[in-house]
This record gives structure tokens, C-alpha cells and sequence, in this order.
């Protein structure tokens, strides 16, 4: 919902991309924590944090997206 209006205020649309994506990072972060701290959840954590990476990668490219072309 925090993207509602995004063709109107393209500024607000791509802060919102920004804060999702440090979002995702902090997400990555917290899962190299768990799987340092929890060695029977390494394997889940890592598999995660792949995962979140790929979202990431994804979010960077389309907010590079919006900001030449929308």
C-alpha cells in the first residue's frame, strides 16, 4: 500500500523502492546472524539469504528501471 499513487509521485515511489531494498539487505544481514548463531539452522538460513539476494538484486534493477524511465 506504502506505493499507492506511484505513477503521481515518482519521488516518493523510489524511496519507497529504496527503504524495501535496504529493508532487503538488513533481512540478509539478520539471516548470516541466525546461521552463525543457530549451526542447525545454517543450511535453511543460507538457502534464505540466496533467496534474498536474487530479491535484492530484482529490487536494484527495477528501481534503476524507474528512475530512467518512468
Amino acid at each position: 500500500m506504502e506505493g499507492y499513487g506511484r505513477r503521481m509521485y515518482k519521488k516518493d515511489f523510489v524511496k519507497f523502492l529504496v527503504y524495501a531494498h535496504s529493508s532487503n539487505n538488513e533481512t540478509v544481514n539478520h539471516l548470516k546472524k541466525i546461521g552463525l548463531v543457530y549451526p542447525d539452522l545454517q543450511r535453511e538460513a543460507k538457502n534464505l539469504e540466496l533467496e534474498y539476494d536474487k530479491l535484492g538484486g530484482k529490487l536494484n534493477k527495477f528501481k534503476d528501471y524507474v528512475i530512467k524511465n518512468w
